[in-house]
This record gives C-alpha cells, sequence and structure tokens, in this order.
C-alpha cells in the first residue's frame, strides 16, 4: 500500500507527465483519423487481392448473384461504419443502444441479404466439398489491418462505453469483409454461410469488443480495476 505522504508527490508527476505531452488540436485529431481510414481502405483492398491470389479460384457464377450479394453487405457495412464512427448528435458519441442495435444486426441482416438474395434467384445450393473455411481465412485476414488502423483513428475518445464501440465498429469491418468475400465465394447455402461467412464477423466483432475496452477511453479516465 503507499504510504499517505507519497500520494501528492506521485499527483504531481502524473500532472508533469500530462503538461508534458500535449493534446492535438481538433483539426490534427480529424486529419489523423483520416489518414488511418484511408489506410484501413487500402490495406484491406490490398490483403483482400493478395489472398485471393494465393488461393484457389472458384467456380464460376452468374455476375449479377455476386455483385448483388455484395451491393447489399455493402449498404450494410456503410450504414454500420457511419453509426460506430460518426458522433452523432452528442460530443461523447453515439448512444449505447445505437451501437449496439448496431453491432447485433450487421450480422444478421448480411446472412438474410445473402439468402434472401440468393434465394430469389434461385440460386441456394450447398457445397459439400467448400466448407468454408478459406472464406473464413479470407474475412479474417481482410479484417485484420482496416480493424486495428479505424481503433487507432477512434483511441481516446470513448468515455462512456468504448467496448461497445468497439463491437460496433467491429461488426461493422466485418460486413466490409464479408462483401469482399461474396465477390469472390460462389456457394450460397446456409452452412456453408454460417461457418465461412458469419462467424468471421462474429470474432471480428468480439475482438472489436476487447481492443475498443482497452484502447478507446480517454487518458484522464480512472484506471480499470
Amino acid at each position: 500500500m503507499t504510504p499517505p505522504d507519497l500520494k501528492p508527490d506521485l499527483k504531481r508527476r502524473v500532472l508533469a507527465a500530462a503538461q508534458a505531452e500535449p493534446s492535438p488540436t481538433r483539426g490534427e485529431a480529424q486529419r489523423r483519423a483520416a489518414w488511418l481510414i484511408a489506410g484501413a481502405a487500402i490495406g484491406m483492398v490490398a490483403a483482400y487481392l493478395l489472398v485471393v491470389s494465393v488461393i484457389d479460384a472458384p467456380f464460376e457464377r452468374p455476375g449479377v448473384l455476386s455483385l448483388g450479394a455484395f451491393a447489399g453487405a455493402l449498404s450494410i457495412a456503410a450504414s454500420a461504419l457511419w453509426i460506430s464512427l460518426a458522433r452523432g448528435r452528442s460530443t461523447l458519441g453515439r448512444p449505447r443502444g445505437a451501437l449496439i442495435a448496431s453491432a447485433a444486426s450487421a450480422p444478421a441482416l448480411l446472412l438474410g441479404w445473402k439468402l434472401g438474395w440468393s434465394g430469389a434467384l434461385g440460386a441456394v445450393a450447398e457445397a459439400p466439398a467448400r466448407l468454408g473455411l478459406r472464406c473464413l481465412l479470407l474475412c479474417l485476414i481482410t479484417s485484420a489491418l482496416p480493424l486495428t488502423l479505424l481503433l487507432l483513428a477512434r483511441r481516446g475518445t470513448d468515455p462512456r462505453h468504448p467496448a461497445v464501440t468497439g463491437a460496433a465498429l467491429g461488426a461493422a469491418v466485418g460486413a466490409l469483409a464479408w462483401g469482399l468475400t461474396d465477390l469472390w465465394c460462389p456457394v450460397t447455402g446456409p452452412r456453408h454461410l454460417l461457418l465461412g461467412h458469419l462467424l468471421p464477423v462474429l470474432v471480428v466483432t468480439a475482438v472489436g469488443a476487447v481492443v475498443g475496452w482497452w484502447l478507446m477511453p480517454p487518458p484522464s479516465r480512472p484506471p480499470r480495476a
């Protein structure tokens, strides 16, 4: 236990450390966030192109199926990104309920859209030889760098519910990875989608929650027990 007479000295050292590292201006913070977001987009596309260049190419399928699935996933991802990155009406960020709704609904909407669009085209079918492991790997790899950069862009900005914000951000990144995977993967069966497409989105959402809980609170927030 720290002796009482050392507490004033500890306080002075903490204040001196805070004054020695000035906070960035709002413009500097916004430019930094913009660069990180741009890097996330470039990194995701680069990782996707690299992975699909070294794994087996899928068999042919109608272009309207893949493009429609990708467009739907992109719309869901864009909405989830807007909710998780924009602050809304409050300077403290989105309400907890909105973030939870976004993180929870994105995976369900992705699965529902994929099955609904494939069913409308009469293309729902399993491929027993394709369990979904390559799609699982593709989603996780393409999500890693963008999730890292976007979490860094929000570092120290959420004093209220950083874990929930991180989860919403993870779900948005996972939705983007799902959309890119739809451009490559021809399988539309539910079992394949659950393992190869839905599971990685859930994993990325969970990772976002854990890293957000650790990274997003402002430095002035009291230490967690």
